[in-house]
């Protein structure tokens, strides 16, 4: 089709005042949609990870807490990018039910994982005015 042939319909008012409509309500419409996206991740973002990573001090030793944050926060990386593709892949081949039973099941393994783990008693404060905090526990 050429270009051409495209300025017919531009001639006539109500069809450009349903294009400009039509554009305007798409633009705005996905312009909602990534910032509710990103205000729901970022809110649920806010409290996972600092308590995913808060609770690192008392799944390793102090000596191998660099690590485990290293570790982590790579796994972490590693999944907001495969995360996307995997999605994509599902989405061409199954319902998008599926990944909300997807997501679902990944949470249960990962309450499952956490249920099994063996930690430490929580640390004592030395004070009783004092913050007691994870990282007062020397293991």
């Amino acid at each position: 089709m050429a270009i051409s042939s495209l300025r017919g319909a531009f001639t006539e008012r109500n069809f450009r005042l349903y294009t400009v409509g039509f554009l305007l309500s798409w633009l705005t419409f996905f312009l909602q949609f990534m910032a509710v996206n990103w205000l729901a991740w970022n809110l649920t973002h806010a409290f996972g990870v600092p308590a995913q990573f808060g609770l690192l001090p008392r799944v390793v030793t102090t000596a191998n807490l660099p690590t485990a944050i290293a570790i982590a926060s790579a796994y972490r990386t590693l999944a907001m990018l495969m995360g996307p593709a995997l999605a994509g892949v599902m989405l061409a081949r199954f319902h998008v039910s599926t990944a909300f039973f997807v997501n679902v099941a990944g949470y249960a393994i990962y309450v499952a994982m956490l249920l099994r783990m063996r930690l430490p008693p929580a640390p004592a404060c030395s004070r009783a005015d004092a913050p007691c905090t994870a990282t007062s526990w020397r293991g």
